[in-house]
């Protein structure tokens, strides 16, 4: 039973290591000797000690478990080990058995959604739709606190609070899984998927009742599931769901962006600094106009920082295309505006890629002490960066995200500290947009992936 009880250890360890927090990837714990412990199969007791050695995507150790656990080494491997020991009996030597498995480990730096709000995500207008990347249902919202939705999401709904369904929210793609109650009072809706509740109740009123009300999966709550569809098997009161995926709001900074690719992490874009935040189109000291006449034959990806103490506003350039032929980072801090405003759009800018690749553009207000009574970015008029016109962007800000006006038609990703609110008809499609400079990776996670399993002999 010996090697039964190694395998067991290491099978132990590698659940323990999936998904659980880089910072809880300690000395003695989840790294480096783990401290032996003695188990009994049967009458004979067994001495269990193992080990969790790390390696660099080269293949280098990572010799200090505390680089692990901060983050300052990224992982992309590591060997977990076990050996067990019988107490010996007279005249016989101890039973010994080794066993090791390998692994592959993939950072979780959760940004995989087409909204992240990290208080909450309000969808208030009923022509709102979140869309999926290439007609496939992943335009993902999520939120560390609560979501409402009036419109349609062709993806799942994640809250680690509630999540509620009002009247005109009347598509839903995926799955909705929350820790708190998740109330549905819509008078029409399309329900694909299945709902959760880890620790709360699921009411789901007039839901199923009428032909326009459709519900094809099932409920789960931790508490009670009631509705016109309740009592049948779509209904499962008193159960224990998993709770959603926890997830850390990203903090990103411009820390990394102009380090040379040849850097760990590095992106290689080449800064330059603008002494003023006008991003009028008819000023050639701005923003807007040094985008228009530069943008169409940029030969590297610019990171562009703008001044401290201001808001950049774009105004006056409705009408006119903004065409870029490399990846552009617009990075704002706004700490000196008195509202926390880094970003303002109120002249509808319509921004597209040259030929080639698609472009990424970034809206980055770098990440600071949130402050969720200010609003960090908002769109005042309508913004074009859609997915025909070969480009998209990340909106992110460390205060709320808050769009209010005119029909925005985005390609990519919103990420707000914060509510992340749309209240004007928005057409958002979910795209990937590649990052760097993440600051607190220490509070991501690795998903571990097993290669290989075997006893070894030492």
């Amino acid at each position: 039973m010996s090697i039964a009880s190694a395998e067991g250890q290491v099978d132990n360890l590698v659940s323990q290591i999936d998904h659980a927090s880089i910072s809880s990837l300690t000395n003695g714990t989840l790294c480096g000797t783990i401290p032996a412990f003695t188990t009994r199969v049967g009458p004979d007791p067994l001495t269990i000690t193992s080990t969790v050695t790390y390696f660099r995507a080269d293949g280098t150790q990572i010799t200090n478990c505390s680089d692990v656990a901060s983050g300052a080494a990224q992982a992309q491997t590591a060997a977990v080990q076990a050996t067990s020991k019988s107490t010996p009996l007279q005249n016989q030597p101890a039973a010994v058995r080794h066993f090791e498995t390998i692994i592959n480990l993939h950072l979780n730096v959760s940004m995989k959604q087409a909204i992240f709000g990290n208080t909450g995500v309000e969808i208030t207008n009923n022509n709102t739709h979140i869309y999926g990347e290439n007609g496939t249902n992943n335009g993902d919202v999520y939120s560390n606190g609560y979501v409402d939705c009036r419109g349609e999401v062709y993806g799942s709904i994640y809250a680690q609070t509630t999540v509620t369904l009002e009247n005109t929210c009347d598509y839903i793609a995926g799955n909705i899984a929350a820790v708190g109650n998740v109330t549905s009072t819509t008078n029409g809706i399309t329900l694909l998927g299945s709902i959760t509740s880890s620790h709360g109740n699921i009411a789901l009123d007039r839901l199923g009742q009428n032909s326009n009300q459709e519900f094809d999966g099932k409920a789960w709550a931790y508490g009670t599931v009631t509705g016109n569809i309740c009592p049948n098997a779509k209904c499962n009161s008193n159960s224990a769901p998993n709770p959603p995926p926890s997830i850390g709001f990203p903090q990103i900074t411009a820390a990394q962006w102009t380090d040379p690719v040849s850097v760990p992490g590095g992106a290689g874009f080449v800064q330059i600094n603008f002494s003023t935040c006008v991003a009028d189109f008819n000023n050639p000291q701005s923003l807007g106009y040094w985008l228009y006449h530069n943008g169409p034959t940029l030969t590297q990806n610019t990171l562009v920082r703008m001044p401290d103490s201001c808001t950049v506003d774009f105004t006056n350039v409705n009408g006119h295309v903004m065409y870029l032929n490399k990846d552009v980072a617009i990075f704002a801090k706004g700490t000196g505006a008195a509202n926390g405003t880094a970003f303002n759009f109120t002249g509808s800018p319509n921004f597209a890629g040259t030929a080639g690749p698609i472009k990424n553009l970034y809206f980055i207000q770098d990440y600071q002490t949130p402050q969720c009574s200010k609003i960090g970015i908002n769109i005042n008029n309508a913004v074009d960066v859609r997915s025909t016109n070969n480009i998209r962007a990340l909106f992110y800000t460390p205060n709320q995200f808050y769009s209010s006006s005119g029909t925005s038609n985005i390609q990519g990703q919103i990420f707000s500290a914060c509510t992340a609110e749309i209240n004007n008809q928005m057409n958002l499609t979910y795209s990937l947009v590649p990052v760097t400079g993440i600051q607190n990776i220490n509070s991501m996670s690795y998903s571990a992936d097993i290669v290989a399993k075997r006893e070894t002999s030492s």
